[in-house]
């Protein structure tokens, strides 16, 4: 008799023991379910966005980069769905903020968050300065910005990505507004190094390969030529 009440009791605890340990179980999926759901939330918001579109993406301010020669920073505003990278797990950039040292103001590249921004590049003016004997040459200070932006949705997948037509587009080292210089860009081959305050840039724009030369003291396209077939 006593034999059998023993093994009825441990039956019962190792009974109360598995359900405990499916209840842990169970409980730990729910909490990482909702942690898919609600990253932010339960992880703290350790990464605060700067906004929120109506499509879930969250916009994420990115490193600091300086603007060699000048007061001012950027930063770049990066795109993030559901706690993850968005657009098939790369990012995209939405803006870029500019930041003034010496007055202390700050002001964004473009008026809205709805373009997607493929790349940019800092530009100085030609040949870095000449130094004194047994001194290196300086760098000089950046005089533009060129970007290139897709403004709009022209593959209609639904989405602004810099899969998108571009345009090419030029500003001061401060970020003031950009001016478009080129438009309906389908693929970006190169750029040659600024010379004399020309940029030479290279694409494809339908079924043509063409440079332009662009007029970064002017902000304005120069000439636009086809290049030769083989």
């Amino acid at each position: 008799m006593n034999t059998t009440r023993l093994f009825r009791t441990v039956w019962r605890v190792n009974g109360v023991l598995l359900l405990a340990s499916f209840l842990l179980l169970g409980g730990g999926a729910l909490v990482a379910i909702v942690a898919e759901f609600l990253p932010d939330r339960l992880a703290g918001g350790t990464e605060p966005a700067v906004a929120v579109d109506p499509g879930g993406e969250r916009l994420v301010l990115g490193s600091v980069e300086e603007v060699d020669g000048t007061p001012y920073v950027l930063l770049p505003l990066a795109s993030k769905r559901d706690g993850k990278f968005s657009s098939g797990g790369s990012s995209e950039t939405r803006n870029l903020l500019f930041h003034d040292a010496a007055s202390g103001k700050a002001r964004w590249l473009r008026p809205d968050h709805a373009a997607a921004i493929a790349s940019y590049a800092l530009l100085r003016a030609d040949e870095p300065e000449d130094a004194g004997p047994g001194e290196p040459r300086r760098e000089r200070p950046v005089r533009w910005i060129r970007y290139e932006i897709a403004p709009a949705d022209t593959d209609r997948d639904g989405e602004v990505t810099s899969g998108d037509a571009l345009e090419i587009a030029v500003s001061g080292p401060g970020g003031d507004p950009p001016t478009t210089v080129l438009t309906g860009v389908d693929e970006v081959l190169g750029y040659a190094p600024p010379r004399g305050g020309t940029l030479s840039v290279f694409f494809r724009r339908g079924h043509r390969y063409v440079v332009g030369e662009i007029d970064l003291v002017a902000r304005k396209l120069r000439v636009e030529r086809e290049l030769p077939r083989s």
